[in-house]
């Protein structure tokens, strides 16, 4: 089901700016006020989209270890098994369904790799191991991007989240903050205050300290890619060597791509993560021959995967609080 034009303006500015008043929104898009509450209430009751908070397990002391397998044949009662054991997990914040070499990603949430080596052993346990094939790649940092392609006018470049940052010290309330943030009633800064029992005052000095130290990154929305209309791709990238001049190529290419919805800094088997929003119109061909034009990437550096769902999304995996 295809976008309205409003529907089009309000997703392009709010999809990094999830916290952007009605106001702002009414300025920046040139809507009335009723218009943008009303293309916005429609996309979240129809589920098009779902408020997140950007959440930076490297300032609290974590690594985000990727995790990209591929399993041998299997019943259903396995896979759904495997599946259910990742949904479950306090350490597993996103799960999705690919297509090509690879059949589900997944991301861990450690402080050491031995930790990621002991999960994966337990949830392989008593001989039931279907994986064929398994790459773990540590993620330094992430973007997101804007949905340019519905709307050119929205003037936010992009959400970084990660990098290199210090440890922050953290309490209860913190991470009962971080717990409840993303949640629908926990909207304002006063719902999320009667939510937790605690003084508007000290929830609002608390989620500015948060912020500030890098711990939260920013508000943004994810997309029902299906129900927009879109396919997405993940191009998984590698790098010949380690060229300053390469990197900052592929990082505006990004930037100011109308269809890259995120990019993921890695270091491994592969050292870029870059996802693509299609629209039935672009052409997955047209992608890889502007990643050759414009960056120089040829094909025997690229493993291509189709996106097909994600099946867990979580910003904050209970692990960070233990």
């Amino acid at each position: 089901m295809r976008l309205s034009e409003n529907e089009q303006k309000v997703l392009a500015c709010v999809t990094l700016e999830a916290r952007m008043s009605v106001a702002k929104l009414s300025k920046v898009t040139g809507l009335p006020d009723h218009a943008v509450r009303h293309s916005l209430k429609k996309l979240i009751d129809c589920g098009r989209i779902w408020q997140f908070v950007g959440i930076n397990v490297h300032a609290l002391g974590y690594t985000d270890f990727g995790i990209y397998v591929s399993r041998a044949a299997e019943s259903r009662q396995s896979a759904e098994s495997f599946i259910s054991k990742l949904v479950q997990s306090s350490c597993v914040p996103w799960v999705a369904e690919l297509g090509g070499v690879y059949q589900y990603g997944f991301s861990l949430i450690f402080k050491h790799i031995t930790e990621v080596d002991t999960f994966l052993s337990e949830i392989n346990a008593k001989g039931e191991s279907k994986i064929r094939e398994l790459t773990i790649v540590p993620r330094i940092e992430w973007k997101w991007y804007p949905p340019k392609f519905w709307w050119s006018g929205c003037n936010n470049s992009e959400l970084t989240c990660g990098g290199k940052v210090p440890t922050v010290e953290t309490d209860e309330l913190d991470h009962a903050i971080l717990r409840s943030v993303s949640l629908p009633q926990c909207a304002t800064v006063s719902a999320l205050a009667r939510h937790l029992g605690q003084p508007v005052s000290t929830i609002e000095y608390r989620i500015r300290r948060l912020e500030t130290t890098g711990v939260i990154s920013g508000y943004a929305y994810s997309l029902d890619e299906p129900s927009l209309d879109l396919r997405r791709y993940v191009f998984l990238i590698q790098e010949k060597s380690y060229s300053p001049a390469f990197r900052r190529k592929i990082f505006q290419f990004c930037r100011d791509h109308p269809h890259v919805h995120s990019l993921i800094h890695c270091v491994g088997s592969w050292n870029f993560e870059v996802s693509f929003d299609l629209p039935r119109e672009k052409k997955l061909g047209e992608v890889r021959q502007e990643l050759f034009d414009e960056v120089g990437i040829d094909d025997e550096r690229i493993t291509m995967l189709e996106y097909f769902k994600t099946i867990k999304l979580s910003p904050y995996p209970p692990v960070l609080g233990s």
